[in-house]
């Protein structure tokens, strides 16, 4: 047994000490009364001997422990507490050129982000940083090290949570996500996009929306 504030047991002893005394009060007062004057004298001017008031008292007394015991909060039992581990993951975000098809609102790469701070990410997304010192193309393998590089190696709860449309270009993916996973490291894939697909946009240098497409003049 426990108690989740204990201080309120001072009160309940003293009250519980209090009650214990009332018996000795109430003789004592009935000793003072018959000092003052005999039974038939009380009667005769009084109707009777005075009451000493005991019962009440000793109730008062024990509503006011019991009051103190409640709000000392007692608690049976043992508590079950459920411990665990964090999981230390990474997210891989792929910002290859093929996510900004609009095959789904706004784009690949607007619907991708884990966040409900849609505002924030699009302000990331639209920054003049984006993708400067990488080398075109779209390589998941490189991502998928790269993200698994981020993340302790000591620690045996670890994820990789890949984001893409799942366009490879160069790399081996599946060999990484496979090695990644024989080290222990948790592979999770969310795929932005549809089956069937929308043309890949890239700007111009003078700043105008184009589609890529391949030699031949089809739209890629």
């Amino acid at each position: 047994m426990s108690w989740s504030d204990p201080g309120w047991l001072v009160l309940a002893v003293a009250a519980l000490a209090a009650a214990a005394a009332v018996p000795w009060l109430a003789r004592w007062r009935a000793l003072q009364q018959a000092r003052l004057a005999s039974r038939p004298l009380w009667s005769r001017w009084l109707g009777g001997v005075p009451a000493t008031g005991a019962a009440r008292a000793a109730l008062w007394l024990l509503a006011a422990a019991a009051a103190a015991v409640a709000a000392a909060g007692p608690r049976w039992g043992e508590a079950d507490l459920a411990t665990g581990r964090g999981l230390d993951a990474v997210i891989a975000l792929d910002v290859s050129a093929s996510m900004r098809c609009a095959d789904v609102a706004p784009d690949r790469l607007g619907r991708a982000p884990l966040t409900t701070d849609a505002d924030s990410v699009a302000a990331a997304l639209a920054g003049p940083n984006l993708g400067q010192g990488l080398a075109p193309g779209s390589n998941l393998a490189l991502l998928l090290a790269t993200a698994a590089s981020m993340l302790d190696a000591g620690d045996p709860a670890r994820a990789v949570v890949l984001v893409s449309d799942g366009e490879q270009l160069e790399g081996d993916a599946a060999a990484m996500a496979q090695g990644l996973r024989r080290s222990g490291v948790a592979i999770v894939t969310l795929v932005v996009g549809t089956e069937n697909g929308a043309p890949v946009p890239r700007r111009t240098p003078d700043g105008a929306a184009v589609y890529v497409r391949d030699p031949a003049g089809a739209l890629v």
